[in-house]
C-alpha cells in the first residue's frame, strides 16, 4: 500500500517534534556514575543491557561503579566477570545476593562461565564471589553526598529487586553508620527499573 504525501510529512513532522524536546537534560558534562543489578540467568536482555553500558562507558558517557546480581543462579556473577573482562573492565567491583534470592534456572551461564575468560577465574560459583550488600554499601559510602557539585549516583536494575530491598532495609556497617535508606537518600539520585 502506496502512502500519500500527507502520511510523509505527518511522519516528517512527529520526528522533528521528537528532536526539539525542550525539558530533556542536555549531556552530562561529566559521565554518569553507575550500580548495575541485574538478575542474569534466564534471559539475554540483562546481556544486552551489559553491553549498552560498557559501550556508554568507552565513549566517556557513563562511569561504572559496581555490579551486582539479583538471582539466585550459581553462574550468574561468573558469567558477569567474564562480560567485564570481555569488555576490558575486569575490574568492577561485582558481588552477588547470598541469602534471599530467586533461584533462577538458565541455559547459559555455566556454559559461558566455564568457556570464557575471567578476572576471577578462581571463583568456582557465587558461594566465592562477595556479597552484593557489601559491594553496594563500600560503593556509596565511597561517593560524595549529593549536591551542587555532585549530581549522585544512578542505579539501574534489570529483573528482581531483592538487592534494592536489600540494601534499603540493611543497617549500619563497617563502610557506613548510615542505615541503608539514609544511604541511599544521601547518595543516589535516580534509580531506574527496567
Amino acid at each position: 500500500m502506496a502512502s500519500d504525501s500527507s502520511d510523509s510529512a505527518d511522519h516528517g513532522r512527529m520526528e522533528e517534534a521528537a528532536w526539539e524536546k525542550k525539558d530533556l537534560d542536555p549531556l552530562p558534562e561529566r559521565p554518569v556514575r553507575v550500580i548495575l543489578d541485574t538478575d542474569l540467568a534466564s534471559d539475554c536482555d540483562d546481556a544486552g543491557a551489559v553491553a549498552v553500558l560498557h559501550a556508554l562507558a568507552d565513549r566517556g558517557e557513563a562511569d561504572i561503579l559496581a555490579m551486582g546480581v539479583s538471582a539466585g543462579n550459581r553462574h550468574s556473577v561468573l558469567v558477569l566477570d567474564a562480560f567485564n573482562t570481555w569488555y576490558g573492565r575486569p575490574d568492577i567491583p561485582i558481588g552477588t545476593v547470598k541469602a534471599s534470592g530467586v533461584s533462577a534456572g538458565s541455559r547459559y551461564t555455566e556454559e559461558i562461565a566455564g568457556e570464557y575468560p575471567r578476572c576471577h577465574d578462581h571463583w568456582e560459583d557465587a558461594d566465592d564471589a562477595p556479597d552484593v550488600m557489601d559491594i553496594y554499601r563500600k560503593t556509596l559510602a565511597s561517593e560524595p553526598d549529593i549536591d551542587d557539585e555532585n549530581p549522585g549516583v544512578v542505579m539501574v536494575s534489570i529483573g528482581y529487586m531483592t538487592n534494592f530491598r536489600d540494601l534499603l532495609q540493611s543497617g549500619p556497617c563497617e563502610h557506613s553508620d548510615l542505615p541503608g535508606d539514609e544511604l541511599v537518600a544521601n547518595k543516589v539520585r535516580l534509580w531506574v527499573c527496567m
